[in-house]
């Protein structure tokens, strides 16, 4: 599935546009198109998953999970990296839900975004993801105490 965003992260389309108002008016139109909760959605019909596996397959409370999805509630980054994981997203769509989500995109130069890329490319689970974190000493996605 391609995303809006897919041209902003992967490759730079900037010089196929005439003047800066094409560009962003490019821009405006397909980040308008999508909310994280529609894009979320798409993701997860298109991979056979529910907002339940997702609850089950993360530390994010059952409300909490259905708040995101319906857009109602602005999540953190490491949330929505847990739900990246818990979608088995690709990097690329990743990099869409975080900047859907209106946070950074993994940084290949953060030591802590390099582990996580790794995570997500081995297919690792949430836990998993958190482990090897830890392992790293690295701030965790949750801890225990949530």
């Amino acid at each position: 599935m391609e995303h809006p965003f897919d041209f902003l992260i992967y490759e730079s389309h900037i010089d196929q546009h005439d003047s800066l108002n094409d560009l962003l008016d490019n821009f405006n139109s397909n980040y308008e198109s999508s909310s994280l909760g529609e894009y979320l959605e798409s993701l997860i019909h298109k991979k056979n998953l529910s907002k339940i596996d997702i609850f089950n397959r993360t530390r994010i409370g059952r409300t909490y999970i259905y708040q995101i999805f319906s857009d109602t509630r602005h999540a953190s980054r490491d949330k929505v990296i847990q739900i990246a994981l818990a979608s088995e997203c690709t990097l690329k769509e990743t990099q869409s839900l975080l900047l859907l989500a209106k946070h950074s995109p993994l940084n290949s130069k953060d030591k802590r975004d390099l582990v996580i890329s790794y995570s997500l490319l081995k297919k690792m689970t949430v836990a998993e993801s958190n482990i090897l974190l830890q392992e790293s000493h690295l701030k965790p996605l949750f801890s225990d105490n949530e």
